[in-house]
């Protein structure tokens, strides 16, 4: 009996050592990491494939400002010609994300609902919600496991309206990168994988510039190569009167 005991105590001894870092300790590193400049500036060429394997091309400039109790974000096409100034508008304050977009074929700006941020943006694989990004905050954070290299995170919505059920990561223990991510549906399925294959270290700060969003339910994928990126620089006013 005292062995098993003494057998007891020393598992515990050693799972407690091996998590000597929480799940969420983990996360708010990625986000600080990922928020370091509080201005950025990204260039990207989307490539939507459908399950035919047909495809086509987007271009958006991608611009961020970032401060302490509120974070924006514009998105701008300029090719091709069809979506030419189409633009998206996301605005975070305390967890609260509102989000605007504007298509010059209408003329008219219009607030998404909730469920309209749950659908696909601009025809890809990403949701609206997807693009505007998660805050530490938003999920309830989980070690599932972790070994020399990685750390597996289940985050779980606190918002039961969310569009995920849960999502699973693999985060880079040296740099805390996000190198994968699996969404689940409501029912609990998986939905879409994300893959950041490639990173570039910038003043500091790691950027993934080629990432594809899987969609495991109908088909297909969206890959973002980012071309350029710019941090520390002014990118100007951020608002409404910027979507037109």
């Amino acid at each position: 009996m005292k062995n098993i005991v003494k057998s007891m105590t020393i598992v515990a001894m050693i799972t407690t050592l091996s998590w000597s870092i929480t799940a969420k300790e983990v996360m708010k590193k990625v986000y600080t990491k990922a928020d370091r400049h509080k201005t950025q500036k990204f260039d990207v060429k989307m490539n939507i494939v459908n399950k035919a394997g047909e495809y086509k091309y987007r271009f958006f400039t991608n611009k961020k400002q970032i401060k302490k109790s509120e974070r924006k974000g514009l998105i701008r096409f300029y090719k091709p010609t069809n979506i030419k100034n189409s633009s998206l508008l996301t605005v975070s304050k305390k967890g609260n994300k509102n989000q605007w977009i504007y298509l010059p074929a209408f003329k008219s700006i219009k607030r998404l609902n909730t469920k309209e941020r749950s659908k696909s943006f601009m025809g890809s694989d990403f949701s609206y919600i997807d693009i505007a990004g998660r805050e530490l905050n938003d999920d309830k954070h989980k070690m599932l496991k972790e070994d020399s290299k990685y750390y597996y995170i289940q985050s779980k919505p606190k918002n039961k309206k969310d569009s995920y059920s849960k999502m699973e990561l693999i985060v880079d223990k040296k740099k805390f990168i996000v190198l994968k991510i699996i969404f689940y549906d409501k029912k609990g399925k998986q939905l879409k994988t994300l893959d950041n294959k490639k990173f570039k270290l910038i003043k500091g700060s790691y950027f993934a510039v080629l990432s594809i969003m899987k969609n495991l339910k109908y088909g297909g994928n969206t890959k973002l190569e980012v071309n350029e990126i710019e941090v520390g620089k002014s990118v100007g006013y951020i608002g409404i009167k910027s979507l037109k």
